[in-house]
């Protein structure tokens, strides 16, 4: 009889966690006076969702939390003219924080060239938009402007 009343708390406690609802399941429940929504999508993204951020892609910098993965940025400048491609890098950074303050920038030396690259952006299209207002904004810089694939980009989490 113990043995029976073992199991059926082992039983009752195992269904308890497979009874954890994920938000679709929740968002699938018609409730009266509220609106009701169907998500498809795959077992995979049912999965992921709600799982934890690795700690290892979490980076904190003055008090701020940013998440690095891999995304795009736009690269406005590339040299290798050791006479002028630092000052030139330099310059066209200070031209565009004028006009997109919030926008981040990164002027990066990769021997023998200098290059200036512009953003953060998790997405190719979110990219090319800020491509076309920059090559807008300063049609001189238009014959070098494109959208390159970075190995690693931060993305604040605030």
């Amino acid at each position: 009889m113990r043995h029976f009343f073992l199991l059926c708390f082992i039983l009752f406690c195992g269904s308890n966690l497979l009874a954890q609802s994920s938000i679709f399941d929740v968002m699938a429940v018609p409730e009266q006076g509220k609106g009701m929504a169907t998500v498809r999508q795959s077992n995979e993204i049912r999965r992921l969702v709600g799982d934890k951020i690795p700690d290892e892609n979490i980076v904190v910098e003055e008090e701020k939390k940013f998440i690095t993965l891999p995304g795009y940025r736009i690269q406005v400048f590339t040299d290798n003219n050791q006479r002028t491609a630092k000052t030139e890098a330099l310059s066209k950074e200070r031209q565009i924080k004028e006009l997109f303050p919030d926008v981040s920038t990164h002027v990066i030396y990769n021997a023998p060239f200098w290059r200036l690259r512009v953003g953060d952006f998790v997405t190719f299209e979110e990219a090319y938009s800020l491509m076309c207002r920059l090559a807008e904004a300063f049609p001189a810089f238009k014959k070098e402007i494109q959208v390159l694939k970075e190995e690693e980009i931060k993305v604040p989490l605030n």
